[in-house]
């Protein structure tokens, strides 16, 4: 039969527990209260993604919007230069098209082509880097971390053209660390 002092102990490490438990629960929902995209805009992610072939790491800025699109950027460090990943969601059945090249736009700024890789769910858009050319490189890596919204057209696999919008506002500082500047 255990002791009145074991008894005693058991209830005091059940309270702390219970107290700890209240205390990552409530920080918990503050975080989530705080971080949701619905409430303060888009939520933008620094993660470190690692290459399993070469071994490389990078650090990459990423967004997902409510249609479930998701945007990367990060910085090549094999060729230095800034690219974005435009991702469909796995559980959409169209495909983007190869034929028609995407279009970017910066707030109300003008749609601007861009260089591009393409595949079936996903495309990459170069932002800055020899090939891009041109004196507005910079500034379009300013206006991203400084603008409100990005949006992108692209086309679907039988033509329609399609936008996909995502919210910049917070995005600057892991923008910036994400490409090392």
């Amino acid at each position: 039969m255990p002791s009145h002092h074991a008894n005693r102990a058991r209830g005091i490490t059940l309270a702390a527990f219970f107290v700890l438990k209240v205390t990552v629960l409530t920080t918990t929902m503050l975080l989530c209260f705080f971080t949701s995209p619905s409430l303060s805009g888009a939520q933008w992610l620094l993660k470190e993604e690692r290459n399993v072939f070469s071994g490389e790491t990078k650090q990459t800025a990423t967004t997902e919007n409510s249609k479930e699109h998701v945007l990367t950027i990060y910085r090549n460090s094999a060729t230095d230069e800034i690219w974005a990943n435009f991702a469909l969601p796995e559980s959409l059945p169209d495909y983007i098209s190869p034929k028609h090249p995407p279009l970017i736009r910066i707030d109300d700024g003008p749609p601007l082509k861009t260089i591009f890789e393409w595949y079936p769910k996903w495309f990459n858009l170069l932002l800055q880097g020899r090939e891009r050319g041109g004196g507005d490189q910079q500034s379009l890596i300013e206006k991203l971390k400084t603008g409100r919204t990005l949006t992108i057209y692209y086309h679907g696999a039988t033509g329609e053209s399609f936008e996909s919008m995502f919210q910049l506002s917070g995005a600057g500082p892991i923008i910036e660390r994400a490409i090392g500047q």
